[in-house]
């Protein structure tokens, strides 16, 4: 009987990608035990934006993940921002984090809870970087934390550890399998072990050379033919009801698994075994030996569809390095007229990177990381002058640009006439060809007088670079795809002398008008 699913499947943004290590994040040993392993996975120590608390307000925030296998109780546990008073703020009694869940913790100083109860600590966040530690309730152990200091922070970039969201196919049915028809039970269930290594008599080559496949039987009268690529009639059919099938499979960090599903099509009973231990029987019986048969016949219809078992109170059993799935198959007899075998093992997991800690375009307090990046020179929401420009007129672009981790390299102003082709210009700031004031960290950019003719749409935006390449663009136009895009450029219209109302003006602008009047829609200004 399957037991109901409980298998969440989805999709990481972003693949990991490395960045110069600033803060250390000790790395815990890897777990083959049932544990829970809270640490801190994420913080903003200057939100404006992002996460309001329970008060409404604005406060800095550090996320608890548990990626654990057992719920973290951590009553008694400490959070703190100084590496000298480790016990410096408690969490209360009855404070838990289950299996792979987070716990956003507001840093406002206030050290009570808030009117939708959500924890506050009694200290704040510095966004000048400082210590930030997770300690055990003995006030000494310190289980995760950035030290010696996490790097300056930024308004609404997050900082923390990276992570994966994975869910892999350890077994389907494509992959290589052993088989053998057994002939005595001199092997018991030591054939479904990890130790045990098939002799001459197990078969992994068919005559015509092709490799036996996971996904194996035979049909006579039967609708299974498309589920079989190994056809094992020759073998069984009318010599033994009993088939030992070995699938051996990699795991490289058994750790890091949250979820285990096992999912079969099968006709007309099995045993399962994993690494040897028996962890499911189906239409047959435990104790099956080398010539035992199915309980009863299998409704064809019912054997083509997957049967889904939650495996993951089983995951302690698989190891790093070559696991083995042991499958005793069964028939209902010798002489059945079909058999079907499809067999697939799926884990999903999220592998945190704990050895990396970065910094997040896009915070995401109580769920999963996307990859760090590396963070480029500061650059504050452009202005323009004139609001409204005339032909005549040119366009002065300033924009507020400070260096980060690395000194800047230059900055450029990019703008576009309607749907042209962008134009980029240097952006200065030395006190001349229209900079007021030379090295205020104001930068300067002036688009020509007659660049765009009255009534057109005018944007621009600026790219700051750094001197290692990493850049800045602002607006960042982070979503140009979804349900609430971001904007891609500022903007303005040249001022066409023709219009004369006292009524407010509303332009709208789009490369394609036909595609605005459709359901799909454009990007529009």
């Amino acid at each position: 009987m399957a037991s109901q699913r409980r298998f969440t499947v989805r999709n990481s943004k972003r693949s990991l990608t490395p960045r110069s290590r600033v803060a250390g994040c000790e790395p815990l040993e890897p777990r083959h035990l049932l544990a829970a392993d809270p640490i801190i996975s994420e913080f903003s120590a200057s939100n404006e934006a992002v996460l309001l608390d329970g008060n409404l307000e604005p406060s800095d925030w550090i996320e608890i993940y548990n990626r654990g296998d057992e719920p973290a109780m951590l009553d008694g546990w400490h959070l703190t921002d100084e590496s000298l008073l480790l016990n410096k703020w408690s969490f209360p009694e009855g404070t838990t984090v289950d299996a792979g869940k987070y716990l956003v913790v507001f840093a406002s100083g206030s050290g009570v809870p808030d009117r939708a109860g959500n924890l506050h600590t009694n200290f704040r966040l510095s966004n000048g970087g400082e210590y930030l530690g997770l300690v055990r309730p003995d006030g000494a152990t310190v289980v995760s934390s950035y030290s010696p200091n996490y790097p300056e922070q930024y308004t609404d970039i997050s900082y923390g550890m990276p992570m994966l969201d994975s869910v892999v196919n350890l077994v389907d049915g494509n992959s290589a399998a052993q088989i053998w028809v057994p002939t005595s039970n001199e092997l018991s269930t030591q054939w479904a072990q990890t130790s045990y290594v098939p002799d001459g008599r197990w078969i992994t080559t068919l005559p015509d050379g092709q490799p036996v496949k996971s996904s194996l039987g035979y049909e006579v009268s039967s609708d299974f033919g498309a589920n079989i690529t190994t056809n094992v009639e020759s073998l069984m059919k009318g010599v033994n009801a009993s088939l030992y099938v070995r699938i051996p499979f990699q795991v490289d960090a058994p750790e890091d698994i949250k979820d285990l599903l096992f999912r079969i099509k099968f006709d007309d009973g099995y045993l399962l075994y994993l690494n040897g231990s028996p962890v499911d029987v189906s239409n047959a019986s435990f104790f099956a030996t080398y010539n035992s048969t199915a309980l009863a016949t299998r409704d064809n219809a019912a054997a083509v569809e997957f049967s889904d078992l939650d495996l993951s109170d089983y995951r302690d059993k698989l190891i790093a390095g070559q696991n083995v799935l042991g499958i005793h198959l069964m028939n209902v007899s010798a002489g059945d007229d079909d058999l079907l075998l499809v067999p697939e093992l799926i884990t999903s997991g999220v592998k945190v990177d704990v050895t990396k800690s970065g910094y997040f375009s896009t915070p995401t307090p109580g769920s999963l990381n996307p990859s760090v990046f590396t963070l480029g020179p500061r650059v504050r929401p452009a202005t323009h002058a004139p609001e409204i420009p005339t032909f005549t007129d040119p366009v002065v672009v300033t924009a507020n640009v400070k260096a980060s981790l690395n000194p800047l390299g230059g900055v450029a102003l990019i703008y576009r006439v309607m749907y042209e082709d962008e134009i980029s210009i240097p952006m200065r700031d030395d006190g001349l060809l229209g900079d007021v004031t030379a090295n205020d960290g104001v930068f300067t950019g002036v688009i020509p007088a007659g660049a765009a003719q009255p009534g057109q749409m005018l944007r621009y935006y600026v790219q700051a670079a750094d001197s290692v390449g990493s850049s800045t663009r602002m607006p960042a136009a982070l979503d140009k795809v979804g349900t609430d895009q971001s904007a891609e450029y500022y903007g303005t219209v040249v001022a066409d002398p023709s219009f004369d109302s006292s009524l407010p003006i509303f332009q709208w602008f789009t490369a394609s008008v036909s595609r605005a009047r459709n359901r799909a829609g454009t990007r529009a200004s």
